[in-house]
């Protein structure tokens, strides 16, 4: 009983904070702040400390995005993707994926990147989209170890390496990701234990290389 009342207790201890933090955020974010504009947006669309509206959301979303917040910008891409809060449109995901993108957001690379890779809202490019794979993957996105990595696995748009896809599934894996520790299971079959000491020791030093969380 006391271990269910602590329980209860901090989830409205919880919920309290979160609401707290909602208040801050729109004071903030009426003055014209975009990082507020972006959290409050964010926390309308998945109703954290406030009913969950997102048509606001994207409002909120929005006029931080038009302020050049790359964060942002990627939010309101992903939401026309998606077509949460706005028509589905992937001519303006495309364009504020480009934006954001533009600015470094490892998230916007990353699924700018497979835009082009599926030729989604955009002709196919391969090289485009293994460029953009590898600027979110050196940057430390694991989703984007892993789609690179399988790039290099699958020869796609890229000569076949299976070291290099070797390299930046290891790299995920030591970051926790489990796709990539299960493909690193399969293509150690096809390589030598030469090429995996190799490929082993050159994920080792790029990951010393990722930028600090």
């Amino acid at each position: 009983m006391l271990q269910g009342l602590l329980g209860l207790t901090l989830l409205i201890n919880a919920a309290c904070a979160e609401s707290w933090f909602v208040t801050d955020w729109r004071k903030q974010a009426a003055a014209g702040d975009a990082n507020a504009q972006w959290q409050l947006g964010l926390a309308l669309a998945n109703g954290r400390g406030v009913e969950k509206n997102d048509r606001e959301a994207v409002q909120w979303i929005r006029k931080a995005a038009e302020q050049g917040n790359a964060s942002s910008q990627f939010s309101l891409g992903l939401m026309y993707s998606t077509g949460i809060g706005v028509t589905k449109d992937l001519k303006e995901t495309l364009r504020w994926y480009r934006l954001s993108a533009a600015q470094g957001d490892v998230y916007a690379l990353n699924s700018l990147a497979a835009m082009y890779a599926s030729g989604t809202g955009v002709p196919q490019n391969k090289t485009e989209a293994l460029k953009c794979y590898r600027l979110s993957a050196e940057q430390g996105e694991i989703t984007a170890q892993v789609n690179l990595g399988a790039a290099y696995a699958r020869g796609d748009g890229v000569p076949q390496n299976l070291s290099e896809a070797y390299l930046w599934w290891q790299i995920a894996s030591d970051l926790g990701n489990e796709t990539a520790a299960k493909n690193l299971k399969v293509i150690k079959k096809l390589m030598t234990a030469e090429q995996i000491t190799e490929a082993t020791r050159l994920a080792r030093a790029q990951l010393k290389k990722l930028p600090s969380k």
